[in-house]
């Protein structure tokens, strides 16, 4: 797909009050590790994650993607009743129905006129919603629309631990890892259509391509309601999950290349789904794109979900990775599998 009217007018983000350092989690299971004959920092020489961040216990997505919501919409600029329509992407939501999207709407005090849903799509969540509004701009459905993520992880990071203390076994303990790395995070973006836009940001449009044949290679059940009783868990063959993504992460590259007309040489930056630095160089290495090019945000937020890529692109233009006149890259693979690469455009 290649958009010719829209562009990105706002962003805006929160992150979570409380730090959690891998090795609090290491400690915390380190009986599991006595009997499994590790010792802690395992974990953190493993991933490369030092810590990641929780809401407080209260906390419900809602309440934080609306915080984002009015900071993305003060930073573009755009008035309320100019919004047609605003998608929710997150993995977590605040029940199964309604749509999280009405009730971020009306704690946001949207207009009636504007078109509410949800689009679920694992860590993919935000960038599928990035089409489903330009799409919406490009058609000339609206004028201007909203894209939100709110991730909250605290919940099965905590089953996770309780997991392996119960069943201390390299089997638990490898397909527990990425479930450790989660963190929380919530982010939105403005979309407008050219003539509303100030900002010369062009969201030049991508290529989504599957591989469902590996729909049980991550999974996370039954639901996602919050607050529940149900106890979340996720389970991830992650060598299995590694190879497979890299293939289709190939193959998606050279459509979107043929596509977007793009070289690996013409992208000034990368902004990735962030799931680890071993990952990341295998991806890199597999599409010969360079590294040195890459902001990441692992380090320090972990895997945020649906909400990684674009927090993570405006933090790396915060801090001036991304600027006019250059050309930015989108890009992730989420459990299904799924992989999305968008191209930005800074124009002058």
């Amino acid at each position: 797909m290649k958009y010719n009217n829209v562009y990105i007018q706002g962003y805006g983000y929160e992150l979570p009050p409380h730090a959690i350092t891998t090795n609090t989690l290491e400690n915390q299971l380190s009986p599991a590790y006595k009997k499994m004959g590790m010792v802690v920092g395992q974990l953190e020489k493993l991933t490369g994650l030092r810590e990641r961040r929780f809401w407080d216990v209260s906390t419900i997505p809602s309440d934080v993607s609306v915080l984002a919501v009015e900071k993305a919409l003060k930073h573009s600029g755009i008035k309320k009743d100019q919004i047609g329509a605003l998608v929710n992407c997150s993995v977590c939501r605040d029940q199964l129905e309604p749509s999280t999207a009405t009730v971020i709407a009306k704690k946001a005090n949207l207009a009636k006129s504007a078109t509410l849903f949800d689009v679920s799509n694992a860590c993919l969540g935000f960038a599928t919603g990035l089409s489903v509004v330009a799409n919406m701009i490009e058609l000339g459905q609206i004028e201007a629309g909203i894209v939100v993520s709110s991730e909250l992880a605290s919940e099965i990071v905590e089953n996770t631990v309780r997991r392996i203390l119960e069943d201390p076994t390299e089997a638990m303990f490898l397909g527990s890892i990425p479930s450790l790395t989660l963190g929380s995070a919530a982010v939105a973006y403005v979309l407008t259509k050219k003539d509303l836009n100030t900002t010369g940001l062009k969201f030049d449009g991508g290529t989504t391509l599957n591989d469902a044949d590996q729909t049980d290679l991550c999974v996370w059940g039954p639901d996602t309601g919050f607050p529940s009783k149900i106890d979340h868990s996720m389970f991830t063959d992650g060598k299995t999950l590694l190879e497979t993504g890299t293939r289709l992460a190939h193959q998606t590259w050279d459509a979107f290349s043929k596509e977007q007309n793009v070289k690996q040489d013409d992208i000034d930056v990368s902004f990735c789904h962030q799931v680890g630095p071993i990952h990341s160089a295998l991806v890199f290495d597999a599409l010969k794109f360079d590294m040195t090019k890459d902001f990441a945000t692992y380090e320090y937020l972990g895997n945020t979900g649906s909400a990684a890529i674009p927090i993570t692109a405006i933090m790396g233009t915060e801090q001036g990775k991304f600027v006019p006149g250059k050309r930015a890259i989108m890009m992730g693979i989420g459990s299904g599998l799924v992989c999305s690469m968008y191209s930005l455009t800074w124009e002058n």
